[in-house]
């Protein structure tokens, strides 16, 4: 409900430069402990395709020299969907520049084959619905698949609520 409600209002763009101001600093003291781990932040599709948050954050990162291979770009899918039309080519240069981009709620979004033709991703997150149904014999035919494709394409992937053995 966050979200919306501060995309609507204005507030997004603020909101997350915040919070990966924030995220850049944490890194930086991990990285002087000798600690490199990767961390994604989650964007609107919005700021995607807003030029000067794009180069806001860029300087933040600079000013910090942080790695940006260890930084994810993390987006639903539904917002990859109803991305613009130069959505494809922003994602294509952030991917240039070293970040991870990540699909996040996998097969929520009203997906289509299509996202792994036209959209450059480097992880794919599978949604936990999918994860909470792998008891089900369809379900799991239709995950292994989404694995497997996944994979083929040289991606990785992320399965959402795994939280038993099972």
């Amino acid at each position: 409900m966050f979200i919306p409600i501060a995309e609507r209002i204005g507030l997004i763009n603020q909101i997350t430069k915040l919070i990966i101001e924030k995220t850049i600093n944490q890194k930086d003291e991990w990285r002087k402990n000798a600690i490199e781990i990767m961390t994604t932040i989650n964007v609107a599709g919005s700021e995607i395709e807003d030029n000067s948050f794009r180069e806001s954050i860029q300087k933040i990162i600079e000013k910090n020299g942080v790695n940006r291979n260890n930084i994810g770009i993390e987006l639903t899918e539904r917002t990859v969907l109803s991305g613009g039309t130069n959505f494809s080519d922003v994602l294509v240069d952030l991917r240039s520049k070293g970040y991870k981009i990540l699909i996040d709620d996998f097969g929520t979004g009203y997906n289509s084959l299509m996202t792994f033709l036209e959209i450059p991703f480097d992880i794919i997150k599978i949604d936990k619905y999918f994860i909470d149904g792998l008891n089900k014999a369809d379900t799991k035919v239709i995950v292994g698949h989404i694995i497997e494709l996944v994979h083929e394409i040289g991606g990785t992937i992320i399965a959402e609520g795994v939280e038993t053995k099972e």
